[in-house]
């Protein structure tokens, strides 16, 4: 009897020192991505050992690839009517991909993308066919990607990923149910622009949050709106840049978040932009996605800026100042096209001050401006700046 006792006790101490390692095992080792213009490009391999460096584009139903590498695994064999090839497995960034099926197509914005980015050219792009059924964490602070083994996860395990050892931070989880539309092939998600709901395509392959022009009509903009190009994967884009108070997802709100409006397109779209500084778990497998909801320091600066009326917009791959008139930032000298080099946020000892820094490219030559401001974000203008110019 006290044998026994012995050996259960002993079988339950091996099962609990186990547990942790069989779950940590669920989980692909994290390898990092590289993330060029917020586009989270992964190193993949075929089964016979080519190497390929694929886009992450959920906003693409079909994952592509371009002629020349399809050619190349298909060792020229391929037939010059062939519109698809199906590779029986496919690694990417530790991830494993099993008999998925590429539409081989010589893509305009990938073709023009490589010539833009000698450096980091690409072959094609994994679709949301090729996630369907995955469980993926995203983590934009290390950059790094990986997936579970798994057909569910525990809370537990939602937690440990996105707040690692800090149980106390586990309130800030916060679950945004996705949808799959069949028809489509792709995913959607519910999130608030100023209080009001609107459906959202989930688009890893797109850098900002883009709206159509019939909910960019119902948009209070803060500031007077600017005409800006936007180049992307999918798209050369017109749109008008504004700037809200808040887009909510679930139970986070980000302020002061940019916002394009494109008379081009039906479709809302929802870019990687709003989780960067964040880790994510994309659960695909079950429809529903996981991040924190707790705002990143990031935001917090973020959020100052609009309050002494400085906003920026992307021209070309480099940020300009979009400037309110009469605003703090006017008058301390920032004007609306000013190239922006650098911006820096400096906590100073006293009574929620902060010193925002701006190094700026004024006609031709570079300009710092140095503007003291007390926080009173997100939606209170400072009560008072000091202003300095170098």
């Amino acid at each position: 009897m006290t044998l026994n006792v012995f050996r259960i006790c002993g079988m339950m101490c091996i099962i609990l020192w186990l547990s942790p390692q069989v779950q940590a095992q669920r989980r692909t080792i994290p390898e990092v991505f590289n993330f060029v213009e917020s586009k989270i490009i992964l190193a993949a391999t075929t089964s016979d050992g080519r190497k390929l460096s694929l886009v992450l584009d959920t906003g693409s139903n079909r994952s592509v690839l371009l002629s020349k590498p399809a050619l190349d695994i298909r060792n020229g064999d391929k037939p010059a009517t062939s519109t698809q090839l199906t590779l029986s497995t496919l690694l990417a960034n530790g991830i494993s991909f099993d008999k998925i099926t590429f539409l081989v197509e010589d893509l305009p914005a990938l073709l023009q993308w490589n010539r833009n980015h000698p450096k980091q050219p690409v072959d094609g792009l994994l679709g949301a066919d090729a996630f369907q059924q995955k469980i993926i964490g995203l983590d934009f602070i290390g950059m790094s990607i990986s997936a579970w083994q798994t057909d569910k996860l525990s809370s537990n395990e939602i937690q440990k990923y996105i707040f690692g050892n800090k149980p106390e931070l586990a309130h800030w989880t916060n679950r945004i149910p996705l949808h799959f539309d069949a028809a489509s092939g792709r995913f959607s998600l519910l999130a608030k622009l100023n209080s009001k709901s609107e459906s959202f395509l989930l688009d890893t392959g797109f850098a900002a949050t883009l709206v159509n022009a019939k909910v960019g009509k119902l948009l209070d903009s803060l500031v007077d709106p600017v005409q800006v190009t936007v180049r992307e994967l999918d798209a050369l884009v017109l749109s008008t840049l504004t700037y809200i108070r808040s887009l909510g997802l679930g139970n986070l709100a980000i302020s002061y978040p940019t916002i394009l409006i494109s008379p081009k397109t039906t479709e809302n779209v929802l870019g990687v932009a709003s989780f960067v500084d964040r880790k994510c778990i994309f659960d695909f497998k079950n429809r529903q996605l996981y991040l924190s909801a707790q705002p990143t320091e990031n935001e917090r600066n973020q959020a100052i800026l609009p309050s002494i009326g400085f906003f920026a917009f992307n021209r070309d791959n480099k940020y300009y100042a979009l400037i309110q008139k009469h605003s703090s930032a006017d008058k301390a000298g920032v004007e609306t096209n000013d190239e922006i080099l650098d911006v820096s946020m400096e906590d100073t000892a006293t009574n929620n001050v902060k010193t925002a820094v701006f190094t700026l490219m004024k006609h031709g030559a570079q300009s710092k401006i140095i503007i003291r401001v007390r926080v009173g974000f997100p939606d209170a203008r400072p009560p008072d700046n000091t202003f300095s110019k170098q």
